[in-house]
């Protein structure tokens, strides 16, 4: 997944390269069919041809940019989902807007084998994974929020204490005894 994400990266970035070039040079032969004299109904063959060929390398840029942020995104269980909603319901204003983007903020979940914790990986805000994100106000390792959540699928309610590291969302840790629901269908036991 990783290779095809940085392919796609490099796909990109030699669509963009190549569109710039071609529009450098579609206005160099512009200029010059110009300057030469040459027929109009060449000139703008030239310049219609070109700009043809420079949307469809412009275009295949942004949509394979598209796609790698598509791909670049996390995919947050139902179960995980419904944590989250239901400690930015806690929340004031203020910290709700800091928790919605960190929530946005995550790429990358990773699942212990045991069903017991989920741990996040968040990158910067938008589509520039270098801005900082904003952290919560408190900087130090605490818990935000023990919930219960009723699953469709389950009859007693899931506990899980929701942990964050440096003001940042870390993890959900799920109370001894529980039964976590998986989106597949499947059961993992804690």
């Amino acid at each position: 997944m990783r290779l095809l994400e940085m392919n796609a990266c490099r796909l990109a970035h030699a669509a963009t390269g190549a569109s710039i070039t071609s529009a450098l040079v579609m206005l160099a032969l512009y200029l010059a069919t110009s300057a030469l004299g040459v027929p109009e109904i060449f000139d703008f063959l030239v310049f219609e041809i070109g700009l043809s060929f420079i949307l469809l390398l412009i275009g295949t840029a942004v949509f394979l940019g598209w796609i790698r942020r598509a791909e670049d995104r996390a995919r947050l269980s139902t179960l995980e989902g419904m944590i989250l909603d239901a400690i930015a319901a806690r929340l004031t204003p203020c910290v709700m807007d800091v928790w919605e983007q960190q929530v946005k903020a995550i790429r990358r979940v990773t699942r212990s084998s045991d069903g017991a914790n989920v741990t996040f990986a968040m990158r910067g805000i938008g589509r520039n994974p270098y801005l900082p994100l904003p952290v919560l106000p408190r900087q130090t390792t605490f818990v935000i929020g023990v919930v219960e959540v009723m699953h469709p699928d389950r009859e007693e309610p899931i506990r899980a204490k929701v942990w964050c590291e440096s003001g940042r969302l870390s993890s959900i840790e799920y109370v001894r005894g529980c039964l976590v629901v998986r989106d597949d269908g499947g059961h993992s036991g804690y």
